[in-house]
């Protein structure tokens, strides 16, 4: 098992946030891993509405069912998603307003048969880096799409 956990400190509001982050049409835009929907993905997340999309992670494609767990407006949302493989993750926003903006605070654990030690080294190495350039791009498009409301 490996987790990630970062926060970074953003403009716009936790709502403009939680708005962008629950419009899977928006992932292409800012969601580092996300490659593209097998389907169509709802317009909107409820809590228990599913999504399937093709993620790429540190070279490999998998195909990852998501299911929405938690629904907390405007400051918290939680995934999980199973891949075919057995690969499954639990990826978590917390959304908290400051006075620069939001802080938010996104988390990933991963388990499953082929998260090795090895493996695990490697995603966490990775996903750091990748998951502020996907805060950064979750900011900047929930500014753009919903400005400071």
């Amino acid at each position: 098992m490996g987790a990630i956990h970062l926060s970074k400190d953003v403009p716009g509001t936790p709502e403009a946030l939680f708005r962008t982050i629950v419009a899977p049409p928006t992932w292409e835009y800012w969601l580092g891993i996300h490659r593209e929907f097998v389907g169509r993905p709802p317009q909107t997340l409820v809590e228990g509405s599913t999504l399937v999309s093709e993620v790429l992670v540190h070279g490999m494609s998998e195909e990852v069912e998501w299911t929405v767990k938690k629904l907390e407006e405007p400051t918290r949302v939680v995934l999980r998603g199973k891949g075919r493989a057995g690969v499954q993750c639990d990826l978590a926003y917390q959304l908290q307003g400051s006075e620069s903006g939001t802080t938010v605070t996104a988390s990933v654990a991963f388990t499953g048969p082929l998260i090795t030690t090895n493996v695990t080294k490697v995603l966490v190495e990775q996903g750091y880096p990748q998951l502020d350039r996907t805060l950064g791009q979750l900011a900047e498009l929930a500014y753009a799409l919903h400005g400071r409301r």
